[in-house]
């Protein structure tokens, strides 16, 4: 068996292919996600807030890897509560973050298309074009 990997957000569209790829490649998929169960069955799943450190902790102790694609990303839904959402997104990010440094891991892996996308117009031009409460929550994260 590989390794015993978490995935926050697994039950959403990136996620649920991140964790298609990691199950064809032979490792154990916990996923974490909120109110949304994955589509797969072979995988183990935690109804879990990311503002819940203590939580999140107990997730990750014994994994061997996180990956982080776990937000709000619905831009309606985050330009109706742009507050919860930038809570969720940056300090669910941040609770990943810590929960990784508790149990000691010496990886994490973090992905944002608004990122990848906003890199490619330039740092400046960045701020100066954040299109939603989404995108400026993973940009705050990863300047």
């Amino acid at each position: 068996m590989g390794l015993k990997v978490v995935v926050t957000g697994g039950s959403g569209f990136i996620g649920s292919h991140v964790v298609d790829a990691l199950v064809a490649a032979g490792h154990a998929v916990t996923i974490i996600d909120h109110r949304v169960a994955p589509h797969r069955r072979d995988v183990e799943f935690e109804d879990v807030d990311l503002l819940d450190l203590a939580s999140v902790v107990a997730v990750l102790r014994g994994a061997d890897h996180v990956f982080h694609l776990g937000a709000v990303a619905n831009v309606n839904y985050a330009f109706k509560y742009p507050v919860y959402t930038a809570s969720l997104n940056v300090m669910g990010t941040t609770n990943i973050l810590e929960a990784a440094r508790i149990v000691g891991f010496a990886s994490f892996a973090e992905y944002s298309l608004a990122t990848k996308m906003a890199r490619s117009v330039g740092e400046v031009e960045t701020f100066l074009r954040v299109i939603s409460p989404w995108e400026r929550d993973h940009l705050l994260l990863n300047v």
